[in-house]
């Protein structure tokens, strides 16, 4: 239990933010698995069908979606670190994006997708700004804390330097 302690108050929020990117994931290959059940004629590991229209993007939605799900990941959970209820409700805001853009990208208008995406990269971005605050705060603390540790060295060796001179002075 004593790791659970080592995280951020909050931070559960995040990995339940996860555990729904993963439930959207799940989502997904259940539509790709029902569309292509509903294909006769096409045969593993074949993934598009050229007559089937509907099916090939229920698939490349799908594709889509992996494609940028470890850098979703990613920056979840180091973002999460430094704020984790911005990140976990970016997160949010990136699932629903990714459902908006499934059901855009397989109606019959193709450029209902965008909507979704926008939506998407919205919380994608928000991630990424607290991903790129928690570095720039990491590299400064370590960055504070060395030189405070070197001043406190450099201040402690010449004290102990001084302590023989001075001790010699008092003997005379």
């Amino acid at each position: 239990m004593a790791i659970v302690s080592k995280f951020p108050q909050g931070y559960g929020y995040v990995v339940l933010t996860g555990v729904g990117s993963a439930i959207l994931l799940q989502w997904m290959v259940s539509r790709v698995f029902n569309t292509r059940r509903k294909v006769k004629d096409i045969e593993y590991p074949g993934l598009y069908h050229p007559g089937q229209e509907k099916m090939n993007c229920v698939v490349r939605a799908h594709q889509n979606i992996l494609e940028g799900y470890p850098v979703f990941l990613m920056v979840l959970f180091v973002g999460g670190l430094q704020r984790p209820k911005i990140c976990a409700s970016a997160g949010c805001v990136w699932i629903v994006g990714q459902v908006a853009y499934v059901y855009g990208y397989c109606s019959d208008d193709k450029t209902n997708r965008r909507y979704g995406k926008c939506i998407g990269y919205l919380g994608l971005l928000t991630m990424f700004g607290c991903t790129v605050e928690f570095g720039v705060r990491e590299l400064m603390h370590k960055r504070l804390f060395h030189t405070a540790v070197g001043v406190k060295n450099v201040m402690t060796t010449k004290a102990k330097g001084l302590l023989p001179s001075v001790l010699k002075k008092q003997d005379r």
